[in-house]
């Protein structure tokens, strides 16, 4: 019997409902047959039982009956039985989402379309959401699309469940974070019988192997992936040395750099004469906005603005709060990335107070288009930046304002951004992210699945900027 009839079975069966048991004048629990308010009702014809003692009387219950004592035992039972009811219910909920995603799979499978290779992939946040890492999904979902791939996407719900059900079942699953996306990826490409890849984000390594509650996820995780992809050698070295045998490949993020006519002084209404310092990120602890506003205590000249979507709401309402006792703090909502682009072309530095990253996509984009950056110390950007050479690190809140006078030598300003640019140029030589990953796609399902490919039907924006 499946787990799904366990369940129907157990709904078939009368709840558990209070039993009104009468004694009768000699003291005998009577036979119980069905009573259409408690589900039974005593039988005084027949006394089965062995001999009660009668309850004392007294003046409430003169002759010792418990019919006093039915309605609690009715109401406490009805309380019961409507908790145990709404966790059936919701049981069989997610029994029942899992079968949507299981037969919408399966129902495609036969299709002209599955002559394409299926990917599907699995993130944390909704594909709409304007989280950095969100962006890039749509950046890969191109360019597969046009090598010859079909893509899906899925968040996981706070259920631990596939937000969006698969097409069909895919040929590859693809997890975009060692821990959530990872466990569901793992579980549902083991069903299927197809590759599970992992790409390591930044936090899911550097705290989630390192934090004993969530490592035993994260290595069962890695342990089940046919191919862990990482961004920077730090990463590499970390998932090697916790998990030897895993097949492990670091590959290069590339950046889209289209901009958009967004005037961020406009919509910051940033007084003339005032520097920008911009920050890009979900408000959320990691991003550490907090931080940034605390280094705003004093007024040295700059105007600190604060981009991002609200990923953690309490922390995000606990940001605006701390901004609003700044004068020059200004948190704008998310934009479009488009806008984003647009607005870090315009600021005079990129801030990033994170302490913990893996490759920070906004770092990378800030030094293809010449933004000085200004990044808190941590393996993530320490990987991307020479302090004073391609960019300023940091390790304390005070220590910003003195950073950001640095790049008041204009001379100084330039051999960073020329350096920097030079990070990104020499990136170029190297195997893209969307390159790597349909390589990579092909090693796993093998060629044999691309014979009937299908012509790209559009391809992805070209990159501009400076």
């Amino acid at each position: 019997m499946c787990i799904r009839d366990r369940y129907i079975l157990a709904a078939s069966r009368p709840a558990p409902l209070a039993i009104k048991a009468k004694r009768d004048r000699g003291g005998a629990i009577g036979d119980l047959t069905p009573d259409s308010q408690t589900g039974f009702q005593a039988d005084s014809g027949a006394a089965t039982g062995p001999q009660a003692t009668p309850r004392p009387a007294s003046a409430d219950d003169p002759d010792g009956s418990t019919d006093g004592d039915s309605p609690r035992l009715a109401w406490t039972a009805s309380v019961l039985s409507l908790v145990g009811l709404l966790a059936l219910i919701s049981a069989v909920r997610r029994i029942s989402h899992r079968s949507r995603i299981r037969s919408a799979a399966r129902h495609a499978a036969g299709s002209a379309a599955a002559a394409r290779p299926y990917v599907l992939m699995i993130g944390k946040y909704p594909l709409q959401a304007a989280a950095g890492d969100m962006v890039s999904v749509r950046r890969l979902e191109d360019h597969l699309s046009s090598a010859g791939f079909r893509v899906s996407y899925s968040p996981v719900t706070e259920d631990g469940e596939l937000g969006v059900p698969p097409a069909s079942i895919p040929s590859l699953v693809h997890a975009l974070n060692a821990e959530g996306p990872a466990t569901l990826g793992a579980k549902f490409a083991k069903e299927w019988g197809v590759p599970l890849v992992v790409t390591t984000t930044g936090t899911d390594i550097n705290r989630g192997l390192m934090e004993l509650d969530r490592r035993g996820a994260v290595l069962a995780n890695l342990k089940a992936a046919d191919r862990i992809l990482t961004l920077t050698q730090a990463q590499s070295d970390a998932v090697k040395q916790a998990e030897p045998r895993a097949r492990v490949e670091r590959i290069t993020q590339g950046v889209l750099l289209e901009g958009s006519d967004f005037d961020l002084r406009k919509a910051a209404a940033v007084p003339a004469g005032r520097r920008v310092a911009l920050m890009l990120g979900g408000l959320r602890p990691v991003k550490g906005q907090k931080m940034a506003i605390e280094a705003w205590g004093t007024d040295f000249g700059w105007q600190l603005v604060i981009v991002g979507e609200a990923v953690d709401p309490a922390y995000a309402a606990e940001v605006q709060e701390a901004a609003r006792t700044r004068d020059h703090v200004t948190v704008l909502g998310p934009l479009a990335h488009q806008d984003a682009i647009a607005a870090l072309a315009s600021a005079d530095a990129l801030l990033n107070t994170s302490d913990s990253e893996g490759e920070s996509r906004a770092v990378l984009e800030a030094m293809a288009l010449g933004t000085p950056v200004i990044a808190r110390r941590n393996p993530g950007n320490s990987a991307l930046i020479q302090d004073g050479l391609t960019g300023l690190l940091f390790d304390r809140a005070d220590e910003i304002p003195g950073r950001l006078a640095q790049l008041g030598d204009e001379h100084a300003v330039v051999k960073i951004v020329s350096a920097a640019k030079g990070v990104i140029e020499g990136r170029d030589g190297q195997e893209h992210d969307e390159d790597a990953l349909g390589r990579i796609y092909r090693e796993l399902i093998g060629e044999v699945h691309f014979a009937e490919a299908a012509t790209p039907s559009h391809q992805p924006p070209a990159p501009v900027g400076n």
